[in-house]
């Protein structure tokens, strides 16, 4: 049995021009990978293209009318370490401001953000903390 989680929030682009290229990284990534648990990475490395990749991969895309690819949600269990490598393998091709935000079966938060560093974007992960007030009221 697996850790559930689900996607709270998803703003993730690559864009046309980006698109193959990005898909041969992370297909030369996934044919160096033994299968896990979770994912046959052999199986990723056989699709046809990055959205298919991805469904492997329990993320739902989709391509757009502009042929860019986005990510719409999240789609199964989670294995934190696979989501982890293969969005690394990724970042140089998306969009920066991209962010992911996940929220799991025990309440843990976290979001992987993308951002431009030098004129590369890179996968950063984020811990998201959830700070609870008490605020004492009168009874009336």
């Amino acid at each position: 049995m697996g850790y559930n989680a689900s996607s709270q929030k998803v703003h993730f682009r690559i864009y046309r021009s980006r698109v193959k290229t990005a898909f041969r990284a992370l297909q030369r990534h996934a044919s160096k990978q033994e299968a896990t648990a979770y994912t046959d990475w052999k199986d990723v490395a056989s699709q046809l293209d990055l959205r298919a990749a991805l469904d492997k991969l329990r993320w739902e895309a989709v391509y757009e009318e502009s042929g860019d690819l986005v990510i719409q949600y999240f789609t199964g269990e989670y294995s934190h370490g696979e989501e982890h490598v293969a969005f690394g393998v990724l970042a140089p091709y998306v969009e920066p401001g991209s962010m992911i935000e996940m929220a799991g079966e025990d309440g843990y938060r976290w979001r992987y953000r993308f951002i431009e560093d030098d004129g590369v974007t890179r996968m950063v992960e984020e811990e998201i903390a959830s700070v609870w007030v008490l605020r004492e009221r009168k009874s009336r």
